[in-house]
């Protein structure tokens, strides 16, 4: 088949440009935003210096007067010890004047008893200026966070912006003539030139969507790698014939929307596939199936199978895969089963059976006794036999922690290596709602948000307090299972003391080491799952969930790491021991960045948010 010179009528073919000026300005919008934001940012950033210099100055003036204390200390003893001497010759001799001696003496202890007044003094002003250090470090994470939300709403809008773009449609008209061998019949021929018409017709309107893109430089470079999609809406022939040699000539009419699918966006973009709405696994695959939850619906011929077993919130597994706590009702197809009953702080429970009909089976878990066996999840008791949280024991020896990808931000730690001296217990999850429920009606403590001005909530690039809120009401709808926020540390460490006396084990917050050992499981990468957050794997601002920007998320509600451990990247920053304050993970309303295992935020150890929870360790 000879293909003859394309025609393009002129004129004809138009592109629909205002569906997407909104996405354009919002893009143009938050890009002078972010650039504002930055420009005060660094000036804070610039600020927090002087306080750190005043610091210093007030560390040097401290130390300055305690040596100078020793030093008014041995005059003191010195002046004394004359003074004492001169009174036993006052003994002797009761004409004598000592008053010089005294008035010595008077002299070194006011100097010394002034000397203590300013090292109090010191002190204060070296306390309150490090209290406002760590406060003004909240500022700055605080405005570092609005930073990032701002990048990730200018992300979201320029993938909106092109996808607008590339979903632009017009009208063209084309000219085509073809020339078809003897073995095609004419119908044949005339539908190879249509279809020949229409699809110059696509490219044509794709090398002008291309053309005429915002991004077009950038997008240029990936266009090898990225397609964008064609849909033909109308098409209408206004003339056609047949030539003397077999020629068939056709003028078209085509009409066609454009679009872009999926992942395109992203890869055209080189942003994350988040931001479409994608994981990254699925995108690098070519299966560009947008993320989404389905159930399975059951099917006819199939048979129940009925899992019981003598312990509450246990897990049932059937070849493997989890069906949640018993009592469970699953219908499946006849066939060979392993059942496995699971339940920290017991022995599995396994059978296998023959399914050819409705079956019942019932489980009976043993108890187990933990010795904190390195990778042994595990559940102590309370007094009162009811479950404490679920534990995970890590391994000590030595961990690589710090800003291992050279990402970080001036508070992280430098790549280093700790040692951990032994084996310990952390809680796979944040502490509940519930959990911290049952501490308060045991003990009828009362938080410190609760006797004082309440809870900090995160408004207007910076958290600010509310006093009618508290853990019972932060501010959002809480579940039982989620975790517990607008505690302080000392609320925290108060509940790992309850926790103490119950169970007969030492609890108590992780210290930062520990957290992040812990939260890495053995990964150096931002995540415990990779460099890039995904979308969908946690809740953090801008992290692809229903809770993302609204609110905390039921413990457990996405994967957990290698080592057991739920939702250490996002949900709540966690407390950790240590002075200054310090809180690890990112949580809700924080930008994905945030989050990352290496990321701190220093905090006052009275600070109370509706985006701050914790998680305990037990000893060996």
């Amino acid at each position: 088949m000879r293909i003859a010179p394309l025609v393009l009528s002129a004129g004809i073919f138009s592109l629909g440009m205002a569906a997407f000026p909104l996405y354009a300005s919002q893009v143009s919008e938050l890009d002078n935003k972010i650039q504002t934001k930055q420009a005060e940012f660094d000036a804070y950033v610039n600020g927090l210096e002087q306080i750190r210099s005043s610091i210093k100055q007030d560390k040097d003036e401290l130390e300055r007067l305690i040596k100078l204390n020793t030093t008014l200390e041995d005059k003191r003893k010195s002046a004394l010890l004359d003074m004492d001497k001169q009174y036993e010759r006052l003994v002797a001799d009761p004409s004598l004047d000592i008053s010089a001696s005294i008035e010595a003496y008077q002299y070194a202890l006011q100097a010394q008893s002034l000397n203590k007044a300013k090292v109090k003094a010191q002190k204060t002003l070296l306390a309150s200026n490090q209290d406002k250090l760590a406060n003004s470090k909240m500022t700055q994470f605080s405005m570092l966070n609005e930073i990032e939300n701002l990048k990730e709403r200018y992300n979201f809008a320029r993938v909106e912006r092109i996808k607008r773009e590339f979903g632009q449609g017009g009208k063209m008209e084309v000219s085509q003539s073809i020339a078809c061998g003897e073995d095609v019949t004419f119908k044949q021929c005339a539908e190879q030139g249509n279809d020949l018409a229409k699809k110059t017709a696509s490219q044509m309107l794709t090398n002008k969507l291309f053309q005429n893109v915002t991004e077009q430089a950038l997008v240029a470079k990936h266009r090898d790698t990225a397609a964008a999609g064609i849909k033909i809406v109308d098409e209408k022939v206004l003339e056609s014939g047949f030539s003397g040699q077999g020629d068939y000539s056709v003028k078209m009419l085509v009409e066609m929307q454009g679009r872009l699918p999926q992942a395109q966006a992203c890869r055209l973009l080189s942003l994350d596939y988040r931001y479409c709405g994608v994981n990254a696994d699925v995108a690098d695959m070519g299966d560009f199936k947008e993320v989404e939850f389905s159930s399975q619906q059951n099917e006819p011929g199939m048979y129940t199978l009925t899992v019981r077993s003598d312990q509450y919130n246990d897990e049932v597994f059937i070849n493997g895969k989890s069906y949640g706590a018993s009592r469970i009702d699953a219908m499946l197809p006849p066939g060979e089963y392993k059942i496995t009953v699971k339940k920290p702080g017991f022995h599995p429970y396994n059978t296998s059976i023959k399914l050819s009909g409705a079956k019942t089976v019932r489980a009976e878990l043993s108890r187990l006794v933990v010795n904190l066996t390195p990778g042994q999840k595990f559940t102590d008791r309370h007094s009162d036999g009811t479950a404490s949280p679920a534990m995970v024991a890590i391994a000590g020896g030595r961990y690589k922690v710090g800003d291992l990808q050279g990402r970080g931000l001036g508070n992280e730690q430098a790549p280093n290596d700790v040692n951990i001296a032994d084996t310990f217990a952390i809680s796979q999850k944040e502490i509940t709602v519930a959990e911290f429920e049952k501490f308060v009606n045991e003990t009828g403590y009362q938080t410190s948000a609760e006797k004082g001005r309440g809870c900090a909530i995160y408004e207007s690039g910076a958290p600010e307090y509310n006093a009618n809120l508290s853990w019972r009401k932060p501010g959002f709808e809480q579940s039982k299972k989620s975790p517990v926020v607008c505690v302080t540390k000392d609320d925290a460490a108060a509940y790992g003391k309850w926790l103490s006396r119950n169970t007969g084990y030492q609890y108590r917050l992780p210290t930062e080491s520990e957290w992040e050992v812990s939260a890495r499981a053995g990964s150096r990468t931002d995540y415990w799952w990779g460099n890039n957050i995904g979308a969908g794997n946690a809740n953090c601002g801008w992290c692809g969930s229903r809770w993302s920007n609204n609110s905390t998320s039921p413990t457990g509600s996405f994967k957990a790491n290698k080592f057991g451990l739920y939702d250490t990247v996002g949900n709540v920053w966690e407390i950790t021991e240590g002075s200054p304050a310090v809180v690890r993970g990112g949580s809700w309303n924080f930008a994905p960045s945030l989050a990352r295992a290496s990321s701190r935020l220093e905090i006052s150890s009275s600070f109370a948010s509706n985006y701050i929870g914790f998680r305990v360790v037990r000893e060996q």
